[in-house]
């Protein structure tokens, strides 16, 4: 796989992604959105107030990394290969192993009754982080470091980051589903 084939991949997933939300959650009540399945588990609103929060982080990241760009480093066609760490990472996100995880603290939530436009929220901050992200087009994305918003110790490659949180949305959309009873259906 190439750094664009990884872009493909992260667009059409972020697509995939947005499309099921207004299909499933689009005009959801919003004490469905805020019923938990048990007292251990997220309502489907905590699901994507988490997003929010954790997308957000991203933000100041990918700023500060798009005025490092070079042009000399527009070859997206290069063989993306995963960091150890990422790799790791990645696993732990993936939507089919729905293994629980302690999230960072960086990551928790703070709220419990969500608001009530969480879901638009949602919609509009992914569609300005995937505008930021098309920055990176033909670009070789195993050749810039991201920090983790999440600890100052953790680092991996870009390519990573994109999965990273292709497969952490599709994972917390999926867990919002059965939060409403959608995937039982």
């Amino acid at each position: 796989m190439t750094s664009n084939d990884l872009l493909k991949f992260y667009f059409d997933y972020s697509t995939e992604v947005t499309n099921e939300i207004k299909k499933d959650f689009g005009n959801i009540a919003p004490e469905l959105l805020n019923r938990k399945p048990s007292s251990e588990s997220w309502s489907a609103g905590e699901c994507f107030e988490h997003l929010i929060k954790t997308n957000g982080l991203y933000f100041p990241v990918f700023e500060k990394l798009k005025l490092s760009l070079h042009n000399s480093d527009a070859n997206g066609n290069i063989h993306f290969k995963n960091s150890f760490i990422g790799k790791m990472i990645i696993k732990t996100v993936d939507p089919d192993q729905m293994k629980k995880y302690k999230s960072p603290k960086a990551f928790r939530l703070t709220v419990s009754n969500v608001r009530s436009d969480v879901i638009s929220v949602f919609l509009k901050q992914l569609e300005d982080l995937n505008k930021l992200i098309e920055t990176f087009k033909n670009k070789n994305l195993a050749a810039y470091k991201i920090t983790s918003p999440a600890s100052p110790l953790v680092r991996y490659n870009l390519g990573d980051c994109l999965m990273i949180i292709a497969y952490h949305n599709r994972r917390h959309l999926k867990q919002a589903k059965n939060a409403i009873g959608v995937l039982n259906r």
